[in-house]
């Protein structure tokens, strides 16, 4: 079962249908495309819940067409999973996964080779096999789409990433340890050199499918009754940290609602500015769990009620950050739309409804009253439009008001000549005409700068190429 990945901003799929006591693997996946590129899903996926195959694909952008060669690996899995695995041995359905990827990548590489259109991509699978009461996990990986598991409060991330770890370190404890590391890295001045070298370079991979040469990491685990499988794309868990996704899944078990919190909270990270972690891309999440919920009644009672509990209680990504970060109306846009509106009390607004004020109170024909406090986007607002209006004015430079050759304290003027404060300005001259600008305001000039010879004159007079 695949899902149509070019659809609406979130796609969803799941098997809802599953009732708590029925034994069979119950999953849901969100897959949301890039706001760099919106029409286009470079994320692809697979899930068989009745066969136990399960795997998440990312096209890599830098190839010539990362969505059409997710879908041709995915497409290739999916011959795989309608195998029945339980007639074979855990050696043999390892060796199945591995000769997949490796037929996978020949497949891509050669088509490369014959037609000049360079096909890559990230390839994570699973196979969910039920024995006795437990359950044998068989994991096949190559590039840096991840699988996790959630067992007794705990997550773990039980793929390691293709990335330069493992040109630095071939002990596989040590690449686990740095990965965890560097997973939920947010202040990275914290790292030693090598550790932030990794973490700056964290998002360039050293094997994908489609490449000459590959080699696949292929993992067993056991795993037991309740507990959940997460696959992820780089958009998921590059955006947020494994612990930040760790209290998520603590907080509830329902597949449907965990992706839903989690493909929400990382796209709240994708848009803040402030964060070393945000990142615009491609992002897909798949949770599996495996037979009965052994927590039920933890699962939160709707999908907002677990959305409020990522705004309120977590503070992943908050959304406040992101909207105070915002430096013009169009990134403030932007961060509404991808909020899906904003509530206040019993009243919710949506994005295009919030535009619509803002708008209005732009052009004076509301008041700004009528923007929600909620979040601080009145406050936000009322700067945005307090900049705008200060770009407007005309600002006049004396020598009086020069106090060294870096920063000119200027004193503000509107168009009445009434004073408005004092602030520091870092000047540049712009050489096409006779102001001076800077931070995006111009400044008129007096031609006092063209006959005096003190710093202030002398200093614009060498800037514009002046020589006396």
């Amino acid at each position: 079962m695949t899902i149509d990945n070019t659809g609406p901003v979130l796609s969803s799929e799941s098997n809802p249908e599953l009732k708590e006591n029925d034994s069979r693997l119950k999953y849901a996946v969100a897959s949301i495309p890039s706001s760099k590129h919106p029409d286009v899903n470079e994320d692809f996926l697979l899930a068989k819940p009745e066969s136990g195959y399960f795997g998440v694909f990312d096209g890599v952008s830098m190839a010539d067409n990362g969505e059409r060669s997710a879908k041709l690996v995915a497409a290739m899995f999916n011959g795989l999973a309608n195998i029945n695995g339980m007639d074979f041995s855990d050696e043999e359905i390892k060796d199945m996964i591995k000769g997949y990827l490796e037929n996978a990548n020949k497949l891509l590489y050669d088509s490369s080779l014959r037609t000049g259109e360079v096909l890559q991509t990230t390839a994570v699978v699973a196979y969910i096999r039920k024995e006795g009461e437990a359950y044998k996990i068989t994991i096949g990986n190559v590039g840096d789409s991840r699988v996790y598991s959630f067992s007794e409060g705990s997550l773990e991330q039980l793929t390691i990433d293709d990335s330069a770890i493992k040109l630095k370190h071939t002990d596989r404890e040590e690449q686990k340890r740095i990965q965890k590391k560097l997973s939920n890295t947010t202040k990275p001045n914290s790292l030693s050199p090598e550790e932030l070298a990794l973490f700056k370079n964290r998002r360039t991979i050293i094997q994908s499918i489609g490449m000459e040469r590959i080699k696949p990491s292929i993992e067993q685990i056991n795993a037991k009754e309740g507990d959940l499988i997460l696959l992820t794309t780089d958009g998921i868990h590059d955006n947020l940290t494994d612990d930040e996704i760790e209290d998520i899944v603590r907080r509830c078990d329902d597949p449907d609602t965990i992706k839903d919190l989690i493909a929400r909270a990382a796209i709240l990270r994708s848009n803040d500015r402030l964060s070393q972690r945000s990142k615009r891309d491609d992002m897909t999440v798949m949770v599996v769990r495996l037979g009965n919920s052994k927590t039920a009644g933890k699962t939160e009672g709707s999908i907002r009620q677990g959305w409020a509990n990522v705004d309120e209680g977590l503070k992943i990504s908050d959304r406040e950050k992101v909207i105070s970060a915002v430096s013009s109306f169009d990134e403030l846009f932007s961060a509404l739309k991808s909020m899906d509106g904003i509530g206040e009390g019993d009243r919710h607004y949506p994005s295009n409804l919030l535009i619509s004020i803002i708008s209005r109170v732009r052009a004076g024909e509301s008041d700004i009253d009528n923007v929600t406090k909620q979040l601080g986007l009145r406050k936000k607002v009322r700067e945005l439009m307090e900049i705008n209006q200060k770009r407007s004015e005309i600002l006049q430079i004396t020598p009086d008001n020069y106090v060294g050759e870096d920063f000119f304290p200027l004193r503000t003027r509107k168009e009445d000549g009434s004073a408005d404060g004092v602030f520091p300005l870092r000047p540049t001259i712009d050489r096409d005409d006779n102001n001076f600008v800077g931070n995006g305001s111009s400044v008129q000039l007096s031609p006092w700068w063209m006959n005096n010879n003190d710093p202030v004159s002398k200093l614009i007079r060498k800037i514009k190429g002046y020589n006396f």
